[in-house]
C-alpha cells in the first residue's frame, strides 16, 4: 500500500515539474557549443548585461519558488493524510507516538512555509532594487 502511494506521489511530483516549465530550448549541441565559445571569446560588456538580465533571474526564481511549493504542498497533504489515518485507526499505545509524529510534523510544516515565506519576502524586496 505504501509503495503505490510512493509511486503516484512521484508521478504526480513529475508531471508538477514537466506542466511547470514554460520554455523550451531547441537546438543542436554544435549550436550551443558555438554559442558559448562566442560568450567566452566575446569581452564586450553589453554581452555580460544581457545575460543576466533581471528579469530572467526574476522569472527563474519564480519559477523554482512555484514549483518546490507546489511540492511542498503535496508532501505535506499526503504526510498529514497519512498520520491521520494512522491515528484513526490506532490502538491508544500507539496513538501517543503518533501524537508525537503529529507535533515533529505540524513543526515542519511551520519550518518549511516559514522559509518560502522568507525567500517571498527577500525577493520582493530585492524587485524593488
Amino acid at each position: 500500500m505504501g509503495q503505490k502511494i510512493l509511486k503516484i506521489l512521484v508521478i504526480f511530483i513529475c508531471s508538477i515539474c514537466i506542466l511547470n516549465c514554460t520554455y523550451t530550448y531547441a537546438g543542436t549541441i554544435g549550436d550551443t557549443i558555438s554559442d558559448a565559445k562566442g560568450f567566452l571569446s566575446s569581452r564586450n560588456e553589453s554581452l555580460y548585461k544581457e545575460s543576466l538580465n533581471k528579469a530572467d533571474l526574476s522569472d527563474a526564481s519564480s519559477a523554482i519558488y512555484n514549483t518546490l511549493l507546489m511540492i511542498s504542498f503535496v508532501v505535506v497533504a499526503v504526510v498529514g493524510i497519512t498520520l491521520g489515518i494512522k491515528f484513526m485507526m490506532a490502538s491508544a499505545e500507539e496513538k501517543a507516538d503518533i501524537k508525537k509524529s503529529l507535533v515533529i510534523f505540524l513543526i515542519g510544516a511551520i519550518v518549511v512555509y516559514g522559509a518560502f515565506g522568507i525567500w517571498k519576502a527577500i525577493v520582493d524586496y530585492l524587485n524593488k532594487f
